[in-house]
């Protein structure tokens, strides 16, 4: 399988072929390191998937952000902790630099045809939120995957209401652990009906043609790579 490093304004942008097609999507996963770390687990579940039948071929691209609180964020807010770093509200530039940046580099590793690539965008916690955010200001994004979202931040469930998703026929998975709302903070306590509310909203929402919403069993960090992986094979399945 081809893998390709490269850095470009400071980013570290790693990519990599699961199996091969003529046509072949892509998936942009926020959370660099977190999410490379994972990846030789989900790998191996994910090209078991490929080789059944199971999961189309696709290309799969991350990066190494220097700050989640700031890079992963659409609007700045308070920090959640009294010793945390703020939340800065950076996506827009993240969101600037992937349309200018990240997608042409892609392309041209892999030679791409990019009137014909479907790309989607996938995060987990802040870099969930972020892809879910991304996907609601852009056309070029087929669907995203928003694993145990932060889709607690502060006026999310006003912004979801206000916006619709603007690509036709997006395929959306959201999942949350079964006891993320149990939390402490009592802003992130409100991550369970915030996502349920964001799903019912995606449901309705006639640009939206597929969307799962999984429950998962434990907390924000249990099983962490398999949930991506169950994800990922949803998003990716054969039209």
């Amino acid at each position: 399988m081809a893998e390709i490093n490269l850095v470009t304004q400071e980013k570290g942008i790693w990519a990599k072929k699961l199996g091969e097609a003529q046509h072949m999507p892509v998936l942009l996963c926020l959370g660099g390191d977190e999410f490379t770390e994972q990846f030789s687990q989900i790998e191996q579940l994910l090209l078991s998937a490929i080789q059944k039948g199971e999961c189309r071929p696709f290309i799969v691209s991350s990066y190494l952000p220097q700050s989640w609180e700031i890079e992963y964020t659409p609007w700045p807010a308070p920090s959640l902790f009294k010793k945390a770093a703020s939340f800065e509200g950076g996506a827009e530039e993240t969101l600037s630099w992937t349309l200018k940046d990240w997608i042409p580099h892609v392309i041209t590793m892999f030679g791409l045809q990019e009137s014909k690539t479907e790309f989607y965008c996938m995060g987990y916690s802040l870099a969930g939120l972020c892809a879910l955010w991304m996907l609601h200001e852009s056309t070029r994004f087929s669907g995203c995957v928003c694993c145990s979202g932060s889709l607690w931040y502060d006026n999310w469930v006003d912004y979801i209401n206000g916006h619709e998703v603007p690509c036709r026929n997006s395929r959306i998975y959201l999942s949350l652990g079964d006891e993320e709302a149990n939390a402490r903070n009592k802003r992130m306590a409100q991550v369970g009906e915030n996502t349920r509310l964001t799903y019912e909203k995606l449901v309705a929402d006639s640009n939206v043609s597929h969307i799962v919403f999984q429950l998962n069993q434990g907390g924000h960090f249990t099983d962490v790579a398999n949930r991506q992986a169950k994800a990922i094979q949803w998003l990716m399945q054969n039209p």
